[in-house]
């Protein structure tokens, strides 16, 4: 299988290294956009096999993107993770309602996400070098 291809939607330069890095050195394919716009233009060009959503982002939020995404054809079964530092039970309803797959609350349980990741791409992820 070729390396699985991963969108990261997130306006935090930081957070979007973290994660690409460790995505990289667990043998993914990582693209990233700093906003919601971009975020849906790179689904519709790329067609990644996962992306990974920041809920607060500037002018278009992840809510407002991820329903987008499910009312395009061509992204509407794309696989989406809300990465957010959102926390309450109501804020978990209203992004898995909007249409994401999975919820992770920030900061980021990286084996976790691994697991997630592994599980909804059917391929086992794990960082070089550890077991």
């Amino acid at each position: 299988m070729e390396k699985p291809r991963i969108l990261y939607v997130e306006d935090d330069p930081k957070s979007r290294l973290v994660i690409r890095k460790l995505l990289e050195n667990a043998g993914c394919e990582v693209y990233e956009a700093a906003d919601g716009r971009e975020g849906i233009q790179k689904a519709l060009k790329l067609n990644p096999d996962v992306i990974l959503m920041d809920i607060m982002l500037p002018q278009m939020n992840g809510i407002e993107v991820t329903r987008k995404l499910r009312e395009i054809e061509e992204t509407s079964k794309i696989p989406i993770i809300a990465l957010t530092a959102k926390t309450s039970a109501r804020d978990r309803e209203k992004i898995l309602e909007a249409g994401c797959d999975e919820y992770m609350t920030k900061p980021i349980d990286l084996p976790r996400l691994l697991q997630i990741l592994s599980k909804i791409l059917k391929k086992e992820l794990s960082i070089k070098g550890s077991q």
